[in-house]
């Protein structure tokens, strides 16, 4: 039997693909689609009625109370684990940087639905 062992960046490297990935997936690649952001809007639990352009759902997304890891996003759309929204930046700080849970942001800066998201922690 062959035991294959990826190095920390190579895992790393994965991950960032795979988020990158189902992100895709579940939102598409029209990032000119005001029901794709409507519908991310509305997973991290802001009230989508008030939402009816895409630069409004941006400006939601992107604002500081919207605490939301996005390896954990990604485990909820495709496992239904329990998505995790954080009241406050140090929780959010010390639960994403914890091995595993962090994207490179020049990957996940490609895709317009994860880079409303970044955040940054370190």
């Amino acid at each position: 039997m062959f035991l294959f062992s990826w190095s920390t960046r190579e895992k790393a490297r994965r991950r960032n693909e795979a988020v990158e990935t189902e992100f895709d997936h579940y939102f598409g690649t029209d990032y000119h689609d005001v029901a794709k952001w409507q519908e991310l809007c509305g997973l991290v639990g802001l009230e989508v009625h008030d939402l009816s352009s895409i630069t409004k759902c941006k400006k939601a997304l992107g604002s500081r109370k919207v605490m939301i890891n996005l390896v954990n996003l990604v485990d909820h759309l495709k496992n239904g684990t329990p998505l995790k929204k954080f009241n406050n930046f140090w929780n959010f700080q010390r639960y994403t940087l914890k091995q595993g849970r962090c994207m490179d942001r020049t990957l996940a800066k490609k895709n317009a639905f994860v880079n409303v998201l970044l955040r940054h922690v370190a």
